[in-house]
């Protein structure tokens, strides 16, 4: 750990630690979801006149895209998985709610996408817990080699002290 980092008090070094490694997991998620093919018309916000979707912002009061949620991961947002679950669910939710043809080509992609996510939810929870875990469990074995190591320093300084108390007595 950067010497910076040790003079936080304990909880914000951990909680800025552990925000890191949910930020790599989700990237990985996200990296996942981005590759699938049908994932392609979610990747960026609805553009009304291209997408042939006028009325889409009157309709959808909460719009959320692939995109966004890429640059929210990016930028450490989410404090929680389940943030990022629930704003990946409110972009097939908003695709349902708009796309109501379900023989459409945009609710078949938004209908495959979302099976896909929702089996796949657990086992990627599954895995982000498991690195949490372990990640909480590196950074407190650093700490407290640290915090040995600040010990052994502060004694040996109290040691120098006493004896050159001694000497000059």
């Amino acid at each position: 750990l950067p010497a910076s980092n040790m003079s936080a008090p304990l909880f914000l070094v951990e909680l800025e630690a552990m925000r890191e490694v949910l930020a790599r997991e989700l990237r990985g998620v996200w990296d996942q979801i981005v590759a699938w093919p049908s994932a392609a018309p979610f990747l960026q916000p609805v553009r009304p006149t291209e997408d042939s979707a006028p009325d889409y912002y009157d309709v959808v009061l909460h719009p959320m895209d692939l995109g966004t949620i890429g640059k929210r991961v990016e930028a450490q947002v989410y404090d929680t998985a389940l943030d990022f679950i629930k704003d990946v669910r409110l972009v097939f939710e908003n695709s349902f709610y708009y796309n109501t043809n379900k023989d459409s080509d945009i609710f078949q992609m938004t209908e495959q996408c979302s099976k896909t996510f929702e089996r796949m939810v657990p086992s990627w929870v599954s895995g982000m817990a498991s690195s949490q875990v372990r990640a909480r469990r590196s950074l407190l074995k650093k700490m407290k080699k640290a915090a040995n190591a600040d010990k052994s320093a502060s004694d040996s300084a109290q040691l120098a002290e006493a004896a050159a108390a001694g000497a000059g007595a």
